[in-house]
């Protein structure tokens, strides 16, 4: 089974002395207060509390959610709840896909697409880019467009006052004249 990146401290109920702690990996914690700096701020408003480092070790955070006075019994929970539902969302949102969408298997040599962000094994998407210059999962564009026109068309605009449009009488026609060279686009 996948480790479990973050745990309530002692007790998985709201109450008791640990009812304030939340403790979780510091790959997530930094990921979500660099990436989703807003989704952050947007629950410490919400639930009105702070959240702060209270202790670290290698590789976790513990997070301490302070209140200010006068905070009524049980304000925290509700505080605690959706830090654990955003750090989930965060943990998700953080950790690659393993699996190589065209293949199904494990990646091997990750290969991740500049614009979309999507990961695949290389092997696959260097083909599949072969077959067509576009992300197999969102088809986001990769590459030049080529197509059956020359480079050097031309769309020329012209207005004629003499030939009159049935209910636009004063204003006259606009011509649209789109001109291509013979030829295909390189």
């Amino acid at each position: 089974p996948p480790p479990v990146s973050f745990v309530l401290s002692r007790m998985a109920a709201c109450g008791g002395a640990a009812k304030n702690k939340v403790t979780v990996s510091k790959r997530v914690w930094d990921f979500l207060t660099k990436e989703s700096p807003a989704k952050l701020a947007r629950l410490t408003e919400e639930t009105q509390v702070s959240i702060l480092v209270d202790g670290e070790t290698s590789d976790i955070y513990v997070l301490q959610l302070c209140a200010p006075p006068p905070a009524p019994p049980g304000r925290l929970c509700p505080a605690r709840q959706a830090l654990k539902a955003l750090l989930e969302e965060t943990e998700k949102e953080e950790e690659p896909e393993r699996q190589c969408p065209i293949c199904l298997g494990e990646i091997q040599k990750m290969k991740t697409l500049e614009k979309c962000r999507h990961s695949f094994c290389e092997a696959c998407i260097t083909r599949a880019l072969q077959v067509k210059t576009a992300c197999p999962m969102c088809g986001r564009f990769y590459g030049r467009l080529v197509g059956n026109q020359p480079p050097n068309g031309r769309m020329l605009v012209s207005r004629d006052a003499s030939l009159l449009l049935p209910g636009y009488e004063k204003f006259g026609t606009i011509i649209i004249q789109y001109v291509f060279p013979p030829g295909v686009q390189g």
